[in-house]
């Protein structure tokens, strides 16, 4: 595949998106920040990340985590993450029904536990060949 597009939904439409390179890539390794070409986010590319995987935190049941600051509860931000189980880990995260798709609904990382963090409906994940 030569790109990948992963979509993030909110009722049929796309709010947010991530466009990556997908050549010479695994069925993991394709969602990785050096792989990222673009993205609606304007500080994705240039910001540092401390996860931005698949897998994401597993023990905390985070995955395909797009994490900017990982520290503490109250300062953790990122992107985008899908939480499929409680872990219980932060204060924000009981609050969740799940599973749940949480995206950075401005232009740049958001602060998990705050008001510029909504949630989506639904992902896509679209493979383009050339």
């Amino acid at each position: 595949m030569d790109e990948v597009f992963f979509a993030i939904y909110v009722n049929n439409h796309v709010v947010k998106h991530i466009i990556l390179n997908g050549r010479n890539s695994t069925s993991t390794n394709w969602f990785e920040k050096n792989r990222v070409i673009v993205s609606s986010w304007s500080d994705l590319k240039s910001s540092p990340q401390k996860l931005c995987s698949i897998v994401g935190h597993s023990y905390h049941k985070r995955r395909f985590m797009v994490n900017n600051l990982y520290q503490f509860c109250s300062t953790d931000k990122g992107w985008f993450f899908a939480g499929d189980t409680a872990s219980g880990h932060c204060p924000w995260e009981k609050k969740l029904v799940l599973p749940a798709f949480l995206y950075a609904s401005d232009n740049t990382a958001a602060v998990w536990g705050s008001n510029a963090v909504a949630r989506a409906n639904s992902i896509g994940i679209f493979l383009k060949y050339n």
